[in-house]
């Protein structure tokens, strides 16, 4: 049998991508909207929509409260290359036009053309305002 040991960041990234189930919307208006959004993103910066998942739901608690998950890779092997971008946000909506936003985002990042070097960041973003009279999930999804 066949056995293969992988390290555990990308245990991680293959638990936190399963877990993205597909179409994952919450009914939420602006839910919806962010959906349109998110994708025209995955459509124009990813090759293959198998590279880009991302799921939006409400919590439990409160249905004014979105939990964002978004996973993207690109492994481009001809440029001996790979990578990942994991993000999970939290929108806090007070109302059509006002809404609080926060959330972390951890990238992986993996060269190995004549060496082998990898880069490892995680980015917390401290909750920030979102007041626009325009569209509020384009400014999410510009954030």
């Amino acid at each position: 049998s066949l056995q293969i040991s992988l390290p555990e960041d990308e245990i991680e990234n293959i638990k936190l991508k399963s877990s993205i189930p597909d179409d994952n919307i919450s009914d939420h208006p602006l839910a919806k909207a962010l959906e349109k959004e998110l994708k025209s993103y995955g459509e124009e910066h990813y090759v293959s929509p198998e590279g880009y998942k991302f799921s939006i739901e409400p919590t439990e608690s409160d249905q004014n409260i979105l939990k964002v998950k978004t996973h993207a890779e690109k492994i481009d092997e001809n440029n001996y290359y790979a990578g990942s971008w994991r993000g999970e946000w939290t929108i806090k909506i007070q109302s059509e036009y006002d809404a609080q936003l926060e959330g972390s985002v951890h990238i992986h990042v993996y060269c190995h053309e004549n060496c082998n070097v990898q880069m490892e960041t995680i980015k917390t973003f401290k909750e920030k305002n979102l007041e626009q009279k325009c569209d509020l999930a384009e400014s999410i999804k510009n954030q």
